[in-house]
C-alpha cells in the first residue's frame, strides 16, 4: 500500500519592487511616530492604520502594490489599510494573523543588513498526516513586497541591531467585478 502525505499550503508571493520613493516613506514613517503606544501586536513604533490616506508617497505605493496583487491573481482586490512599523533593537511583533481580510502584504522599506526576518510560523503548510507544521522565513530586503493570505500566522522575532527596520504593510479585501464601491 503507498503512503500519501496530505499537505495544505498557502500561497506566499515575494515580489521586487523598483521606482519607490524608499527614503521618502521611511521619513513618512518616521515622522509619524508611534500613534499605537505599542498596543497592537507590533511591539515597536507604529503609524496610524490609514497612512496611504494622509500621503500621496504611501498611497502612490498602496496603488502599485494593490495593481501588483490584482496582476498576479487575476482577481479585484480592494485596499483597506495600510500602515507603516519601524523597529528598533529589542522590539518584535507576536504570532498574529490579519484575518478578515482575503490579502495582506508586507513591503520592506528600508532594511539594515541583520534585519530580523518574517516568519509565517504554523499556518503556511500543514502536514495532515504528520500533524505537524513547518515555518516559512522571509529574508528580508529594501523594496521587496511579501503578500500572503491573511489567516496566515506571522511574526518578527526581535531586532538584534541597532538600526532601524522600517516596513509598511497593510491589508487587502476581495471585490467581486460587477460589485462598485461608493
Amino acid at each position: 500500500m503507498t503512503e500519501i502525505a496530505f499537505t495544505q499550503m498557502k500561497d506566499i508571493k515575494e515580489v521586487m519592487l523598483s521606482d519607490i520613493s524608499n527614503e521618502r516613506i521611511s521619513q513618512i514613517i518616521l515622522s509619524e511616530g508611534d500613534t499605537q503606544d505599542h498596543n497592537t501586536n507590533l511591539k515597536c513604533d507604529m503609524t496610524q492604520w490609514k497612512l496611504h490616506e494622509k500621503y500621496k508617497d504611501v498611497k502612490k505605493l498602496s496603488i502599485i502594490v494593490q495593481n501588483t496583487v490584482n496582476d498576479i491573481y487575476r482577481k479585484r482586490f480592494v485596499l483597506d489599510e495600510c500602515w507603516g512599523a519601524v523597529y528598533h533593537k529589542g522590539e518584535s511583533s507576536i504570532p498574529h494573523t490579519h484575518f478578515p481580510n482575503t490579502l495582506s502584504f508586507v513591503y520592506f522599506v528600508q532594511i539594515p543588513e541583520g534585519s530580523s526576518p518574517l516568519i509565517f510560523d504554523e499556518s503556511h503548510k500543514w502536514n495532515m498526516e504528520k500533524e505537524i507544521t513547518e515555518k516559512h522565513i522571509i529574508v528580508p530586503k529594501t523594496g521587496k513586497l511579501v503578500i500572503f493570505p491573511s489567516d496566515c500566522k506571522h511574526s518578527v522575532p526581535p531586532s538584534v541591531i541597532d538600526e532601524e527596520r522600517i516596513v509598511i504593510a497593510g491589508n487587502l479585501f476581495y471585490l467581486p467585478n460587477k460589485v462598485e464601491l461608493k
